[in-house]
């Protein structure tokens, strides 16, 4: 997986026999480059990617979560940092994946 400069979207990857080869780009609709969509990935044991846009809803953040259902792609979760229960900034600046599950960072 690699963010595309500028960051709006993520361009994934897959090995096969004759190399790297480009099967899917990841980004959400009407995405912006104020988003800093792709600032950071993290895949996940099962395959699923977490995608950080710290400059989403105002520099509150946001973190996509993608699935792969047979080669197609989907985005399944919007985890918004201005909900009132995280009241983050920047929440998406790191996201790590941990087997199957996902860490997010934000600041205060």
């Amino acid at each position: 997986m690699v963010g595309v400069n500028p960051i709006k979207s993520v361009a994934v990857y897959m090995q096969t026999e004759q190399g790297l080869e480009h099967t899917a780009t990841l980004a959400p609709e009407g995405v912006t480059d104020d988003l800093l969509f792709g600032a950071s990935i993290a895949i996940a044991g099962n395959g699923s990617v977490c995608v950080g846009a710290p400059g989403a809803n105002e520099g509150a953040g946001a973190v996509y979560h993608f699935v792969n259902h047979e080669g197609n792609w989907h985005g399944d979760v919007i985890l918004s940092g201005d909900h009132e229960s995280i009241n983050a900034t920047g929440l998406g600046t790191l996201v790590k994946s941990v087997g199957d599950d996902f860490v997010l960072a934000a600041g205060p």
